[in-house]
């Protein structure tokens, strides 16, 4: 009973450590299973763990409109191999290296649905898709609503 416990515990602090870190690259995936954001608590420093998410988004974010960025291409850029790229963002933030880009680019594309009037096949392209269709696909995927329904539920809020 005890050791039913105790590994109870340490899956629910690796979900709230996957959940901190995907704050902490400013994503957030929201899912019935996972405890909300607001009550994680800070896990002990780990400035290196820090360090190594912010650098993936960055790298991701500076190639943000490159439509042929490939997670080969951010391999290199962190200097890690595929598998370690993998096993490390997975452990850290529950998301592949392929689904990770994916979100920090359907991210950017909400702020500028938001805050700008450019058209949707535009803002793919700002994102790094090129294909607005397959965009929006992959929008409706991730959010449950297409680009442009977000988009006007979004501008009817106050």
């Amino acid at each position: 009973e005890e050791v039913l416990v105790r590994i109870k515990k340490l899956l629910e602090l690796r979900k709230n450590l996957q959940q901190f870190y995907l704050k902490k690259a400013g994503l957030r995936i929201d899912t019935s299973t996972i405890e909300p954001i607001a009550s994680i608590e800070k896990p002990s420093e780990n400035t290196t763990e820090d360090n190594f998410v912010k650098r993936i988004r960055e790298a991701v974010e500076a190639h943000l409109e490159d439509t042929g960025f490939t997670v080969e291409q951010l391999c290199k850029l962190v200097f890690m191999s595929h598998s370690q790229l993998h096993r490390k963002l997975d452990a850290l933030t529950g998301c592949s290296p392929i689904k990770f880009i994916r979100i920090i680019r359907l991210n950017k594309a909400k702020e500028l649905l938001k805050q700008t009037d450019s058209s949707i096949s535009s803002i793919a392209m700002d994102c790094g898709y090129n294909d607005p269709g397959y965009f929006a696909r992959v929008f409706k995927q991730e959010f449950g609503v297409t680009p442009q329904d977000w988009r006007i539920a979004k501008s009817t809020l106050p």
